[in-house]
């Protein structure tokens, strides 16, 4: 079935689950043309986290894994950008990822398990963030990673 006109754009609506439904002062146009502001917040969140994991982290685990989803969902929100678009908002998370593995250390098992983190002999290149804590630990994260066995 190829989407085109109209349904091409209901469906990039439905892709950032906003229905119209709920917001009839806004056009289809808005809608769709708001995903990149969207994006440039998360960007803003996940340097915010780098720069906590740069002062040390002083969070728990539980709050490390949170901050750590940010970079799921902007992966997930790239992905279905139009391609010009896509590797303005690529390129600028690439030099947040350089950052983040500057200040972080890489360990052998992640985080959490998903069915892309699955520990195996492959090389890690998908979610790889789980699979890395800050080398300036914080004292309650250093705890938790400790009663954890990660480190």
């Amino acid at each position: 079935q190829v989407t085109t006109g109209k349904n091409k754009i209901l469906e990039k609506a439905r892709i950032i689950k906003i229905g119209l439904w709920q917001f009839p002062h806004l056009t289809i146009y808005t809608i769709i043309n708001h995903m990149p502001y969207k994006l440039k917040k998360l960007l803003n969140k996940y340097q915010k986290f780098i720069e906590e994991i740069r002062a040390g982290y002083n969070f728990s685990i539980y709050d490390y894994i949170n901050d750590l989803s940010i970079r799921d969902l902007l992966e997930e929100k790239i992905e279905h950008l139009a391609e010009e678009t896509k590797n303005k908002y690529l390129y600028k998370l690439h030099k947040l990822d350089i950052a983040f593995k500057r200040l972080t250390n890489e360990i052998k098992t992640p985080l959490i398990l998903t069915e892309f983190t699955q520990t195996s002999s492959k090389k890690r290149t998908t979610q790889w963030w789980y699979y890395r804590i800050p080398k300036n630990l914080g004292s309650e994260l250093k705890k938790d990673l400790e009663e954890a066995g990660v480190i």
